[in-house]
């Protein structure tokens, strides 16, 4: 949003990006919480633990793949 920078010095900018950083947090920590309530007693600790393997593993492939996206928009099929 560069139009919001030339507002009251970037403010306005800087206010949105905080709230929008505090909202992504609160839903991923209520995420977090709410996952383990979806399992058993039995196995909450086993489904804890692959649900949070899982996503450390998109974490970790996140990069390749963006890097495939942008190479497929050279070639004119996706665009990045």
């Amino acid at each position: 949003m560069p139009f919001l920078h030339n507002i009251a010095g970037g403010w306005i900018a800087t206010g949105l990006s905080l709230v929008g950083k505090m909202g992504s947090t609160a839903v991923f920590e209520f995420l977090y919480f709410y996952q383990i309530e979806l399992f058993p007693s039995s196995v909450r600790g086993v489904g804890l633990g692959l649900c949070s393997m899982f996503a450390r593993v998109a974490v970790i492939i996140s990069p390749v793949v963006q890097k495939l996206v942008c190479e497929l928009n050279e070639t004119g099929h996706i665009s990045c």
